[in-house]
């Protein structure tokens, strides 16, 4: 199934989803006519809903980076390169845009080849030479070839805002007289709110990203760049600079657009979370299929082979399944707690413990958990096991 098919299948089941809500809600309120008016709010808010998802996600995510354009009055020569480049690629010139953080990032967002953009940062062009930049940029130029920027800019952007609560939660704490970022309760209400939004995001980023994207990408790149070696250098430096440095600041929802995982893989619990996310074949895996598929005159279409036929799971051998599994158990014991607090506030509010009202609540709760729990298991261990 193509991406824009998948797409528009995502937009119908959210509006179906919504006006599902709706109607049940109108029903209960004014039976029928109350459905009617439910359902017709439900498609109004859909369709909003769905134009913003559509047209906004790029734009938000450039702002998020705090980019700002480059043009041909900045850098002439720079964006003569980039016109080269795209003409080579045979695509349109796609916008770019320098953000100033102090990580080595380059990511493409957009709609279609028409509205991309590519996001680099000052960083990038310290660690990487003239020649590795050139084999970054064409690489994220394949992505845009090969038309896979639509659905990683809308599931990057849509996991993202789940991810984004846990930073929220903890400024939320801060600003409540909590104690400062580095102290023990701030830390752990980002925790937890990282307990409850990490795993669905997750799921949606593995549902929809497929391990062998990279290896088309590279195998794309490879074919137009044909300096094989100068594209694994680029990504063994690359490799090395995230293995070596640890970034706090990256959403771990905007992994997946990086050319290379830039989530930390340390012991800190928190970083349990982070091995969810990622979505990148293992970098010995791509450089093993870079260097055993090049050596004859048909290296970019046995690369293309190669990927089509790579299995979908997640290949890097450092991440331990223990992880993922830690991660659904600090997400059932932080649910647990909600439900112990749905309960309290219940029980305040009647001035009476009602048993069978508690007893109702727990278990139509408990349900929900073990349908979304259990079809994250699925997702994790396919994915990731």
């Amino acid at each position: 199934m193509q991406d824009k098919q998948k797409i528009y299948l995502f937009f119908i089941g959210m509006a179906l989803a919504i006006c599902s809500i709706g109607g049940v809600a109108g029903y209960f309120i004014n039976d029928a006519s109350g459905a009617i008016y439910g359902v017709t709010a439900g498609l109004i808010i859909s369709g909003i809903a769905a134009g913003c998802l559509y047209y906004l996600p790029a734009f938000i995510i450039v702002k998020l980076y705090s980019s700002r354009e480059v043009t041909k009055e900045d850098s002439p020569d720079f964006m003569a390169t980039i016109e080269e480049f795209a003409d080579i690629v045979n695509i349109p010139v796609p916008r770019f845009y320098l953000s100033n953080k102090d990580i080595p990032l380059i990511f493409t967002v957009g709609r279609d080849c028409n509205s991309a953009s590519i996001i680099f940062t000052d960083k990038l062009l310290d660690i990487l030479s003239s020649e590795e930049l050139t084999c970054v940029l064409i690489h994220e130029m394949s992505h845009i070839k090969l038309n896979q920027i639509h659905r990683q800019t809308l599931v990057a952007f849509v996991a993202g805002i789940l991810t984004m609560f846990a930073n929220a939660a903890l400024w939320g704490a801060l600003l409540t007289g909590f104690g400062q970022e580095n102290d023990p309760a701030p830390r752990i209400i980002k925790f937890l709110a990282m307990a409850l939004v990490a795993p669905p995001a997750a799921s949606l980023v593995l549902l929809t990203t497929p391990a062998s994207r990279e290896y088309i990408a590279d195998a794309t790149a490879v074919g137009i760049y044909k300096e094989p070696e100068v594209y694994i250098q680029m990504l063994e430096k690359m490799g090395r600079h995230f293995s070596e440095t640890r970034h706090e600041e990256i959403n771990p929802a905007h992994g997946l657009l990086n050319i290379i995982d830039p989530l930390s893989r340390s012991n800190d619990v928190e970083d349990d979370f982070y091995t969810l996310f990622n979505t990148h074949p293992g970098l010995d895996e791509r450089i093993e299929a870079i260097r055993t598929r090049t050596n004859s005159r048909s290296a970019s279409m046995k690369l293309l082979e190669y990927a089509t036929v790579m299995n979908e799971k997640i290949v890097d051998k450092y991440e331990s399944i223990t992880r993922w599994k830690k991660t659904l158990l600090y997400s059932t014991i932080t649910h647990m707690l909600i439900l112990f607090g749905i309960i309290v506030v219940y029980s305040f509010y009647n001035k009476d413990f009602r048993a069978m009202d508690s007893l109702m609540i727990t278990g139509a709760y408990v349900g929900m958990l073990v349908i979304t729990h259990s079809m994250m298991y699925l997702i994790f261990k396919n994915k990731l096991g």
